[in-house]
């Protein structure tokens, strides 16, 4: 029994520091995604930047100073997923409308860099964001390496809904 309790103890440790491991050899995940629009760049743009519904599970946001839309400007934004709450703090870092934006949100749990970029082709607007999703310590590392793919699909839902949205503006 001794021996049992023994191995199981060793197995436990293992997993554990393997799942640690992941963290620290993992320590952000980047990812890109693209969504063409079909609508023009400025319609996008405007979309984007004065609405927030269009980002999954969006239930408010605050304006907590700054301008909006203005370098330096910083929001609370709150979304709800699977029947979770979770608050952010924004701020906008760049601003080049209607051409780019780059932004950082964050909490206790993570740090997130965003470039969004938008151009203009036959007026059909692709959108292209490249994002950086940093875990605040080695235990959050390790779970957004691992749930890498659920991160991808958020983000994936989001420009699906900023292209819903933007398509059924008139």
């Amino acid at each position: 029994m001794k021996k049992f309790i023994l191995v199981v103890a060793g197995l436990i440790g293992f997993l554990v520091v393997a799942f640690l491991c992941v963290g620290f050899f993992v320590p952000a995940v980047e990812y890109t995604t693209i969504v063409v629009i079909d609508r023009p760049r400025d319609v996008t743009w405007s979309v984007m930047r004065d609405r927030k519904d269009w980002i999954y599970g969006f239930k408010s946001s605050e304006q907590i100073s700054g301008t909006p839309n203005e370098p330096g400007s910083r929001a609370r934004v709150t979304v709800v997923r699977d029947g979770r709450e979770t608050t952010f703090d924004t701020e906008l870092i760049e601003i080049k409308p209607p051409e780019y934006t780059v932004n950082r949100l964050w909490n206790d749990m993570l740090t997130h860099d965003a470039t969004v970029r938008l151009t203009e082709v036959d007026g059909k607007t692709r959108v292209v964001s490249d994002e950086r999703l940093t875990g605040s310590n080695i235990f959050w590392r390790s779970i957004f390496a691992i749930f890498r793919s659920s991160i991808v699909s958020t983000s994936r839902k989001n420009f699906d809904g900023l292209k819903q949205a933007v398509e059924s503006t008139n």
